[in-house]
């Protein structure tokens, strides 16, 4: 009736205690169909959700939080199930597209958050990692192309102490996303704009 209704979450809830009951004997089967749509409903309502409201970063988060909390509630043995990494993989893309719509609007600074997790939530798939880092260095790069200008434009009016305040967060961003994986070879980009600008800020009286 709840799916029915399409209400994923009180399905889910419902039929997570149903599926505890020693009585279901021989209707365990259709039941664990009816309670994978039950959590596969709720975790893509979840994920949608959240890359739909994208505007509010810390909303879309959230929303990404709890898709990852009914996962989390999960009997171990669910692990097994090839449905369990469709519903993880679902949770990855939903931070990757979070982060990419954060960067097309001309927030990179706001993409390296979802990014980063979603490079936590790839679960050793190399072809998830290998996108995730992708758009971190997309995102790192854009981060160092709009703090080199905002630099330079300090430096001409004679602020060095506010370039050095840029350039220091810049170096951090950029150390982090090193720190997290993502190789000199993917930020080869964002490193040479990071070297320019800093040789710059040296170099101003």
């Amino acid at each position: 009736g709840f799916l029915g209704k399409r209400d994923h979450t009180a399905g889910h809830r419902w039929l997570r205690e149903v599926m505890g009951w020693d009585e279901l004997g021989d209707r365990r089967a259709p039941m664990e169909d009816a309670y994978w749509q039950a959590v596969s409903g709720e975790v893509t309502r979840l994920a949608g959700s959240a890359v739909e409201s994208s505007d509010d970063a810390a909303g879309a988060l959230a929303a990404l939080d709890r898709a990852d909390a009914v996962i989390a509630s999960l009997p171990s043995e669910s692990a097994e199930s090839p449905r369990f990494d469709e519903l993880r993989r679902r949770i990855w893309w939903g931070h990757v597209k979070l982060g990419l719509r954060r960067l097309e609007v001309g927030d990179p600074a706001g993409a390296l958050d979802p990014l980063y997790r979603a490079l936590h939530r790839a679960g050793g798939d190399v072809d998830r990692e290998m996108e995730t880092r992708h758009a971190l260095a997309q995102a790192l790069d854009a981060q160092a192309a709009g703090a080199s200008a905002r630099i330079v434009d300090l430096l001409e009016a004679g602020d060095r102490a506010g370039a050095e305040l840029i350039g220091e967060d810049l170096c951090r961003a950029i150390d982090r996303g090193l720190a997290e994986g993502v190789s000199q070879e993917e930020l080869v980009d964002a490193l040479a704009k990071r070297q320019n600008v800093m040789a710059r800020i040296a170099q101003a009286v």
